[in-house]
């Protein structure tokens, strides 16, 4: 066997369909045309297929299935059996629901899963597969798995209870190294991290190399043929930084890496991109009672909005939808003080009329529980001025007004609103000054007083480098979701009304900058 492909998909997000449940409209992306893609290579050579992790969470479909199937498969995980799925890296969401059910996700696959940085802390063993080494002949191909160990950063630690996460370069060295010894020919990676420096931009493009670490994977180790990378759901490449082939594709089915190799050696790497490929009927046959359900159960209505909440002031002070997701966030737990993201990825505007559960998923895309924390006016400070990093400098517009410039590295969801307090942050100040004030019921916040804060359990973990936030005491926990909350509270008030009020906002100097 000369000739052998490799087809690669990552963040898929539970999208099998070609179908946007939150706004009601096509898709162009899904395991549909993964699958048709798959069948066309497979026609021409013999093609493995991998995915790269973030693969069961994330779309209503599969949490549909997941609320209301019972013991029914996963449909990721059946979509992927009738593909022929050779194996699948893990991924930070996989552990979103636990341990237990990623447990019930591997005993339903008939594909194994692969991580070479997780390990069982009792034996030091890792918990799933490192590698695959598959022999075509006279040549040989090893396929490494490395998963992000920043997820003990981003869920709550009995999520992943009795596991470690280990240095993926110091694995990765390990295992390359044992591969060579037994004479593998070409040597791939499968990355659930994104890359923490740009070669072609030049420029760090991430602040946490533990979460992103896929540049220091190819310069730190050599051996590696390619890299296929994932997580940040931005498509790069292929690109060659020194030996190794990077390329990441697009997330959600959208795209997928092809990598073609011919008597042991790579001679072709591709993004593909899927767009306007033909949908696999067998697997829309597959998944169409499913989505007609998922369908009608995210269009019932449950609240009623009085008007349009917009938001006109996102992220420069509070305004009506992050006023509302800490109304929500505050009803779930009973307490005064809370911080939450004003919106995961952009601004959201909620449209006066009916509200059904398509505006809860458009405004709670991650599942995400309460969590209320018991920490000090001092590690409050800190976590409020570690949140005004989000805009790093402020500029002069030609006009002569001043505008903030966002910091390039965090991401929007790492930005936090705040609710029972009065916060004025003080762009010109410098790092470690810039609260200029931090009030609760009209007094600065005591350093050594004790304050409970509610926050969603992504951020009580020390997700988005609160890390002044980790392992702090837990006075109450909730396994229901927010977005169940945001349901629960829509259902006791009936109709909702934005509410105006202001009690944080970005200064510069003497300059309000909304």
């Amino acid at each position: 066997m000369s000739s052998v492909k490799m087809v690669v998909a990552t963040d898929l997000h539970g999208q099998i369909l070609p179908f946007d449940y939150v706004h009601a409209k096509p898709f162009p992306g899904g395991l549909s045309k993964v699958s048709t893609f798959l069948k066309k290579q497979r026609q021409e050579a013999l093609t493995l297929f991998f995915d790269n992790g973030d693969a069961f969470q994330g779309s209503p479909l599969t949490f549909y299935a997941h609320r209301f199937f019972g013991n029914k498969i996963n449909p990721v995980v059946e979509a992927y059996n009738e593909m022929g799925l050779n194996g699948m890296c893990v991924g930070n969401h996989e552990f979103n629901y636990g341990l237990r059910y990623l447990t019930e996700i591997e005993n339903q696959a008939k594909f194994a899963l692969l991580s070479a940085n997780i390990q069982e802390e009792l034996n030091g063993q890792t918990k799933w597969l490192p590698f695959k080494v598959y022999r075509f002949g006279e040549w040989s191909m090893g396929v490494i798995a490395l998963t992000t160990p920043a997820i003990e950063d981003f869920d709550l630690p009995w999520k992943w209870k009795g596991l470690r996460f280990e240095n993926p370069i110091k694995v990765a060295k390990s295992l390359v190294s044992q591969l060579k010894d037994q004479q593998v020919d070409v040597i791939v990676v499968l990355a659930h991290s994104g890359i923490e420096y740009d070669p072609l931009k030049r420029r760090r493009v991430s602040e946490s190399s533990k979460e992103n670490f896929v540049y220091s994977l190819a310069t730190k180790v050599p051996g590696i043929d390619a890299i296929v990378f994932g997580h940040t759901h931005r498509a790069f490449g292929p690109y060659k930084l020194n030996n190794t082939i990077l390329v990441q594709p697009p997330a959600y089915g959208k795209g997928v890496a092809l990598i073609e190799i011919a008597d042991g050696k790579i001679t072709r790497v591709q993004n593909v991109d899927l767009y306007g490929i033909e949908d696999d009927p067998e697997i829309l046959d597959m998944f169409w009672s499913e989505h007609r359900k998922t369908n009608d159960w995210i269009n019932e209505v449950i609240g009623i909005a009085s008007e349009d909440f917009v938001s006109d002031t996102w992220k420069l002070a509070s305004e009506p939808v992050s006023n509302l997701y800490l109304d929500v966030l505050r009803y779930a737990t009973e307490n005064e003080i809370a911080m939450h993201p004003p919106s995961p990825f952009e601004p959201i505007t909620i449209k006066k009329g009916w509200l059904t559960r398509r505006d809860a998923f458009n405004l709670y895309p991650f599942d995400n529980e309460p969590v209320v924390l018991k920490i000090t006016g001092n590690t409050l400070k800190k976590a409020l001025e570690w949140n005004a990093r989000y805009y790093h400098l402020v500029c002069a517009t030609p006009s002569g007004s001043i505008r903030p410039v966002r910091h390039p590295f965090v991401k929007t969801y790492n930005f936090e609103t705040v609710g029972g307090l009065e916060v004025i942050y003080d762009l010109t100040e410098p790092w470690g000054n810039k609260v200029r004030k931090a009030k609760y019921m009209g007094s600065e916040l005591h350093s050594r007083q004790n304050y409970w804060v509610s926050l969603t359990s992504y951020r009580a973990s020390g997700a988005g480098g609160f890390t002044m936030l980790k392992n702090q005491p837990i006075e109450f926990y909730s396994p229901e979701l927010l977005r169940d909350y945001f349901e629960k509270y829509l259902s006791e008030k009936g109709t909702i009304s934005p509410r105006k009020e202001r009690n944080w906002w970005f200064v510069a100097n003497s300059f309000t900058l909304c």
